[in-house]
Order: structure tokens, then sequence, then C-alpha cells
């Protein structure tokens, strides 16, 4: 963790978007052919993230979005995608219902869960935003390469613990923060729509916050169980 100095000089008072603490500080600032984006580091939860002044617009957002080649044509992306089922296959049983958040244009993911024996309901603020969804109940939610989008991580995570079950899983892919020192030079964090990273810490915060067991934390895949 850093010194306490360093959260008092340079405390703006912005508030973390995942545990509302305003003990937060600037931690680096990017200059770039996009513009200016500046990350905070919060004291609290440890999660960096950045200011809603450096967001995009939903209008740019989705652009970038509609640049992803992330369709059922894409090999590289599919086996990505597959990497992450054989990871969480222990953990799933035939006939739960299953939410895919953040599916993005093509549900590739809810097909290769739906060969594995599971009811799934897909949801995505830009391509399939259907917010009846939300309002069912699930025994398992998966969540890839989408909390590093989370505008307001602590409703959306929220949202989530609300419609997962009791005894449910929340399996998350996202890049983890694992080396401050380097962090400037890790590519995860030039794409426009990344605004909030995560570590190690930041999930068990997550767990202890919500009462939620981690049953798995490798890499870039993170498994949660609801008490």
């Amino acid at each position: 963790m850093w010194p306490l100095w360093f959260y008092i000089l340079n405390n703006m008072s912005v508030s973390c978007p995942l545990c509302s603490n305003i003990q937060t500080g600037l931690f680096y600032s990017l200059t770039g052919k996009l513009g200016k984006k500046e990350f905070y580091l919060c004291r609290t939860c440890n999660l960096i993230f950045v200011p809603a002044e450096f967001h995009p617009n939903p209008k740019e957002e989705k652009s970038r979005y509609d640049l992803h080649r992330n369709d059922p044509s894409e090999a590289d992306y599919v086996n990505h995608l597959q990497r992450y089922v054989n990871i969480i296959k222990p953990f799933l049983e035939a006939g739960m219902k299953v939410l895919d958040f953040g599916c993005g244009p093509y549900p590739v993911l809810a097909e290769i869960l739906k060969k594995n024996g599971l009811e799934i309901e897909v949801f995505d603020p830009f391509y399939f935003n259907n917010s009846g969804v939300l309002e069912m109940d699930f025994d398992l939610i998966t969540c890839t390469e989408t909390v590093e989008h989370f505008r307001e991580p602590g409703t959306e995570f929220r949202n989530l613990d609300r419609v997962l079950k009791k005894d449910g899983l929340l399996c998350i892919m996202t890049g983890i923060v694992t080396d401050r020192e380097n962090f400037p030079n890790w590519h995860y964090i030039h794409d426009i729509t990344h605004i909030a990273f995560y570590s190690r810490i930041t999930f068990e915060w997550l767990a202890e916050f919500f009462k939620w067991w981690i049953l798995y934390m490798e890499n870039d895949v993170i498994i949660f169980s609801k008490n």
C-alpha cells in the first residue's frame, strides 16, 4: 500500500467509484493521441480508476467496441473464451441458469456454454439491452472482459449480487494489476474504454464487502461464490 502522505498530498476529493471512499490520490497521468487520461488509486479498496471527466461518451465507447472482432469466425477469440470455460468448468452443473453479462455484439461465450448443458441469458448495455433479464435470478454470472469498463463498479457489483442466487457463482475475466511500477507500460491502460483496474487486494475487498468466497483467483480469472 502507498503511505498515508501520498493520499494526503494528492487527495482531490475524488471519491472511489467502487467503495465511495474519498481517500484517493492521483496515481498516473497519461497523455497520448487520444488526449489526457488520469488514473487515481483508492486507499481503501485498491482500485485504480479513471475519473468521470476522462470517460469516453457513450458514442465513443460503442465505436470502440464496434472495432472488436469478437465473433465466432475469430479462432483466437474463441480459444481465449474456451480457456476461460476450461477454468470454470469444474464448477458448472447441467441445468444451471446463467447470465452472460456484457456479452458484446456476438454472444460467443453463451453458445459455448449452451453446449455444456446450461440455460443462458445475455445482457449488454449496447447490444442486448434487455433490462427484464436483470429481474431474474441466476445460478452463475459470467463477466468476461467487462468489469474494466464499469463506470460505476460499486453500483454494477451490487446489481450483480442482487440477481445472483445464494451459493451462486460470479466468474470474472479481466486484466489484473500485479505490478504498480510497470503500470505505465501496461498495454491495457491505453484502451479509452478501460476505466477500472483491479488488483488481488481489490477482489479480496469485494469478497469481504459482499460476503463472497473466493474459489479461484489465478492470472486473469476470478471465481466468487455468494454465501
